[in-house]
């Protein structure tokens, strides 16, 4: 995995402070790749 942003969404409106995002490390994708 890469520390340099993967991709760029321009999103048509401001995000809410309140947004939040959910982060995984190459590991915890491993792993639920694996359990599919």
């Amino acid at each position: 995995m890469s520390a340099d942003p993967v991709t760029v969404v321009e999103l048509p409106n401001r995000v809410p402070y309140g947004f939040h995002a959910f982060f995984v490390n190459e590991e915890q994708l491993a792993q639920q790749a694996e359990e599919q």
